[in-house]
Order: structure tokens, then sequence, then C-alpha cells
């Protein structure tokens, strides 16, 4: 029980007293009735009052001293109890409790599942073609004689290769088939055909052929002419044909700085000499100058092929 509530009990206690104290006194007079019932309610009212001191003073409110009732008149034989009010009541600081519910428990329980998941890289390794692409020349065969200047060449290469002969390029179908038409020289023909895969691999294959020119009829002024066979020579030593026509009797000079020859013009005007060349450098071409009696000749190139 706090002070404010001790101090309310107090009060209602000495006014409970006091009323008990002094009850109402008749008034014996002609108004004695009427005046018994004014005491009594002046006396109701003043418990009233008190009663509402009480609950200012629970509230925590200031009451003030009511003013004095004014005095009965005289004679009249009442008596007047005062009760005296404290002024100015102070509120408790004491802090009433106030009840705190406890804590509500709420106890959740979480599933937790633990994923791993493991992440695969694969490489992919796609090996480098180093593989010369399949590459044959079918036709012509190997030393073949021809006496036309323009032959075919063919064979098979690796589907998606191209096929070259120096900066002629061959026909080349889907299924690999090539073909590829050339002009020989007089003489020995060196073909050599390079194929060159989509990886930039090659693979080279080469043949050799002659082209034999018939011989013509010596003019009626015995014209001076000049021929060679082959222009190369793979042969140790290396040697090369010659043959023209020319005046029947007259000489004939084959001459170069690592070989030469000579020959007579026979009776019906035509002439032929095999010519070794036993100094010539390797795979270095070389003039070969062929003259008759009057000083005109002709020029021809020869180159000795070490492989």
């Amino acid at each position: 029980m706090t002070a404010l509530d001790l101090r309310a009990q107090r009060a209602v206690a000495g006014i409970r007293s006091s009323v008990a104290a002094s009850p109402a006194t008749p008034v014996m007079d002609l108004r004695g009735a009427a005046r018994m019932r004014f005491i009594t309610h002046a006396t109701m009212g003043v418990a009233a009052a008190a009663a509402a001191v009480v609950a200012f003073v629970i509230m925590g409110s200031v009451i003030q001293t009511p003013s004095p009732s004014p005095a009965p008149p005289a004679g009249t034989g009442t008596t007047t109890t005062t009760v005296v009010v404290p002024t100015t009541v102070t509120p408790s600081t004491t802090a009433v409790p106030v009840p705190i519910p406890p804590p509500t428990t709420s106890t959740t329980t979480t599933s937790t599942t633990s994923t791993t998941t493991t992440s695969t890289t694969t490489t992919t390794t796609i090996p480098v073609d180093t593989t010369p692409p399949a590459f044959k020349i079918l036709s012509p065969e190997h030393n073949q004689t021809f006496e036309v200047e323009v032959v075919t060449f063919s064979g098979t290469v690796e589907p998606g290769a191209t096929v070259f002969a120096g900066r002629y390029e061959a026909t080349v179908t889907d299924g690999g088939e090539w073909s590829i038409a050339l002009t020989l020289a007089p003489g020995r023909n060196t073909a050599t055909l390079v194929a060159t895969d989509a990886a930039g691999n090659q693979t080279s294959a080469t043949v050799v052929v002659f082209l034999e020119v018939p011989k013509p009829d010596p003019p009626a002024d015995w014209e001076f002419t000049a021929n060679r066979v082959k222009g190369s020579s793979t042969k140790s030593p290396p040697y090369d044909v010659y043959w023209g026509t020319g005046k029947p009797g007259t000489a004939i000079q084959i001459l170069s700085e690592f070989g030469s020859g000579s020959v007579e013009v026979d009776a019906e005007g035509g002439w032929e000499v095999k010519v070794f060349f036993p100094t010539a450098p390797e795979n270095n071409e070389f003039v070969v100058k062929v003259k008759d009696f009057t000083g005109a000749k002709f020029t021809f190139g020869f180159i000795y092929i070490v492989t």
C-alpha cells in the first residue's frame, strides 16, 4: 500500500469520526422537522465533499481548502463540524510495478540440407593435322615419250586439297581426282606437282616425260636448223642429244663450258650428235651453243639434275 492510499484512508476515517461525534440535534420550533432535515442534508453534504477530497487525493491532484460555510442563524442550536483538509498533496514517487508477461518461448527447428555441387570441366583437345595429303600421279607414266606438245597429267589427291604445277592450278573434283594439261618442250621434260591440304601440309610428286619432234625434210636450199632432245640429264656423266639440218658435208659444232662436240651434215642434209658434259655443275643450268660453218647459231640451256 502506498503513502497516498494511507492518507486517503485517514481522511475518510476522520470525517466519519466527526460525523459520528456530532449527530444532528433536533430544533424544537415550529419548523423543527424541516430544520432537522436541513442539518442532516448539510452533514451529508460534508461527507460527500470529503469523499470527493479522497478521490482527488487518489488521483494525485492538488485540492484547495473550501471556503468555510456561513454560520447558521443564532439560536438554532445547530452544531457545525469543520473538517480541515490538507491544501497540497504530494503524489508518491514510488513506481507501481507493472506486471510484465513472461516472454513467449518459441522453439523453431530448422532443417538444413547441404548440397555439394561438383563442377566438371571437360577440355577437348583437337589434334593438329601434320600429316601430308595422299597424292599420286597416275598419268603419264615415268619416262614416257610423246610426239605431241600438249599432254594431260592426272591422278588422285586427298579430297579438299589443291594441286599446282608451278604457278598453274589443276582441277580437283570432290572425290579427289585431279588433272591438268601441260605443254612439253622437245626432249626431256620434268613435271613436278605439289598437293596442299587445308592444314597447309604438302606432298610433291615428279614425273619425267620426253617429247620427240619428227625430223623435217631438208629444204631445197639446205637451211641450217638445230634442236635438242632433253635439256637435262640425271645420268653421270650427263649428256644431251642435238639434231637438225644443214648443208650436206658441212660441220656442226656444239659448245659449252662443261663439254663440247661436233658432227658432219650427212648427204640428206640432216645431222645428230650426243654430247657429254662431264664437268657440269649439279642442279645449275648453263648455256649450250650450236653453230654451223657459216657462223649461224642456236642457243639452249642444260641442267644436270642430282637428287
